[in-house]
């Protein structure tokens, strides 16, 4: 008697997800390029503004509500935008540059965090407030 030899012998069987796996356990993306590789691309087509600083050192905040029926229709801050920068991302010529700018800033710097913090609330649109 023959039986029906419909399951096949499991150490046969590949993946359709090797090639994935296997980039994986070598340290690949799935482009085939390694960590370092990305990370120095991303560095070369990284914006920094006209400072030096890289756009992605800055962090933004700002808040969103819902919409009130009532007057005045917009909450208190709602369009207040506060942006943190580390000072390490500012690229200081010398020591006397940073302490210069430390002064300017004042109350603004957060030695804890080492970061600078400022925010806007002049226009009424985020857009506006965040240039």
């Amino acid at each position: 008697s023959s039986s029906s030899s419909s399951s096949s012998d499991p150490s046969s069987y590949t993946s359709p997800f090797a090639d994935f796996f296997s980039n994986l356990e070598a340290g690949r993306t799935s482009l085939g390029t390694t960590a370092e590789l990305e990370r120095r691309a991303f560095e070369m087509q990284e914006k920094k503004l006209a400072c030096g600083v890289p756009e992605s050192a800055l962090r933004f905040r700002t808040r969103s509500y819902e919409r009130s029926v009532l007057p005045p229709y917009v909450e208190a801050g709602e369009h207040r935008v506060v942006v943190k920068l580390a000072v390490k991302d500012i690229p200081f010529g010398s020591e006397r540059e940073r302490e210069v700018f430390l002064e300017m800033v004042g109350p603004r710097y957060r030695p804890k965090t080492d970061e600078v913090q400022l925010s806007s609330e002049k226009f009424a649109s985020r857009i506006e407030n965040k240039r």
